[in-house]
């Protein structure tokens, strides 16, 4: 039979009563807490005992200091006088039981009791929810900032998309954390000026909807960036974090058993924590830049200067020996897949080795599912090439798109980019149906039969 126990802690700070009553249930079961830190809470097995617990504030007394604090040693000694005693310490939170079931409550003035708990909140909570807030909304504000750039990018990319989703969800956590509180306390400040002690809501509930939802986002992040991206890449990622917070919560640790004030513990940790996590990013950068770095999607690799390249074998749906006769074996050819609702986006390379002269092709093939972004999608691809509108290149060098004959591509539009200077640049535009499709040849020019070939294989291509 064990001797101790967790339980999570589903209450928020201003909830009180609700802790006190689910303390007594437990001590009616035979449990104690001993432990409050965090939301996973530690009980001991005692002899079932009816008891009365108490939750005080203090204000002043922050997780960070070493315990006990002056203040919460007082007030223990305040209160065994008149039959409390300390279960536990957890900082600002000092939990006191009473085994008079009759006993008197320890805050007997609802304006103290009021005003104990937000200086609490203020010192301790509000300014990291407002915080936290601040930069998952700025987080949100970047990233759309971008879009414009980027557009396709954006929208083709299920982990950018998720991510702002993720910062969007604990920006609307943090808000919630700071109304749900101010709520509490203009209607537990106007009923402690009447001489009464309200019976906090906290809608927890909806709380936790929150918590699940960011969990199942940052699951579904984690294996996505395990699945499709390099997994050395995603444990350096993890390895990174685990060793931050381990560092941090180590100082902690030690710091408070040094018996260091908090003020001087906060320092520490924000300037070792800023050391150790550049010198810990320095170390991945370094190895994911170094010459030893091989991507696990590469076929292979072979040595130019002295450098590994990475070479690639995935199936394309149309190459250059399908245009030309090609006498060449040594083709790396890439294709990028991403996807999400609103479209799905195939970057295809194929490429000869540094250094060899081949043809070389390159196309993006987007499909729009969403057609009211078709032609944000259109004009996204257009402004990346067109100059038109360009005012640092003189008129007479610019380059832009013009329409040309979209039969020949069987195509419903087509578009070449052409420099005023040189003329014709085999760099095209097609369009078929909620298909967009970026083409650039390399080295060689399609005729009418390479065309003609290439829209079939590009409508009848397949993710």
């Amino acid at each position: 039979m064990k001797d101790t126990r967790r339980k999570l802690n589903f209450y928020s700070l201003f909830d009180f009563p609700k802790i006190e009553k689910s303390l007594e249930k437990m001590a009616a079961e035979g449990w104690m807490i001993s432990d409050a830190t965090g939301n996973l809470w530690k009980y001991e097995r005692m002899e079932p005992k009816k008891l009365k617990f108490n939750v005080v504030f203090l204000p002043k007394v922050s997780a960070l200091d070493p315990e006990p604090t002056e203040q919460s040693a007082n007030l223990a000694e305040y209160a065994s006088k008149t039959g409390w005693k300390l279960a536990v310490s957890a900082s600002m939170m000092q939990i006191f039981y009473n085994e008079n079931e009759n006993a008197t409550p320890m805050e007997t003035d609802p304006i103290v009791q009021v005003d104990s708990i937000h200086k609490t909140v203020k010192k301790n909570l509000l300014l990291s929810w407002i915080m936290l807030m601040a930069v998952s909304l700025l987080n949100v504000f970047i990233r759309f900032v971008g879009v414009t750039d980027n557009l396709i990018n954006f929208i083709t990319d299920s982990t950018q998309l998720l991510i702002v989703l993720s910062w969007f969800v604990i920006s609307i956590e943090s808000l919630f954390h700071i109304l749900s509180y101010y709520i509490w306390y203009k209607k537990a400040k106007n009923a402690a000026e009447n001489g009464e002690f309200i019976q906090p809501r906290s809608n927890m509930t909806a709380y936790y909807s929150i918590l699940v939802i960011l969990l199942v986002i940052t699951l579904y992040l984690m294996l996505r960036m395990f699945s499709t991206s390099d997994s050395r890449i995603f444990w350096l990622v993890m390895g990174y974090m685990a060793v931050i917070f381990a560092v941090v919560y180590g100082i902690i640790r030690l710091m408070k058993k040094a018996k260091i004030p908090g003020k001087y513990t906060i320092i520490a940790v924000y300037a070792i924590g800023v050391i150790v996590s550049f010198i810990i990013m320095g170390g991945i950068i370094h190895l994911v830049l170094s010459n030893d770095y091989v991507d696990e999607k590469a076929a292979g690799t072979y040595e130019h200067n002295g450098r590994l390249i990475e070479y690639y074998l995935d199936e394309i749906p149309l190459r250059v020996e399908d245009m030309e006769s090609v006498d060449y074996e040594n083709y790396s050819t890439r294709n990028e897949v991403e996807s999400t609702i609103f479209a799905s986006k195939s970057e295809i390379r194929q490429r000869g080795r540094i250094g060899e002269s081949t043809p070389d092709l390159e196309y993006t093939i987007i499909d729009v599912k969403m057609p009211f972004l078709y032609e944000s999608i259109f004009n996204d691809i257009w402004n990346g090439r067109d100059e038109t509108h360009d005012e640092h290149v003189p008129d007479g060098h610019k380059s832009l798109y013009e329409e040309i004959d979209a039969a020949s591509w069987k195509a419903d539009r087509a578009y070449q980019l052409v420099s005023q200077e040189f003329g014709g640049i085999d760099h095209y535009i097609l369009c078929y149906g909620n298909r967009i499709v970026e083409m650039v040849f390399y080295d060689f020019s399609p005729d009418e039969a390479d065309k003609a070939l290439a829209g079939e294989k590009l409508i009848g291509y397949t993710y």
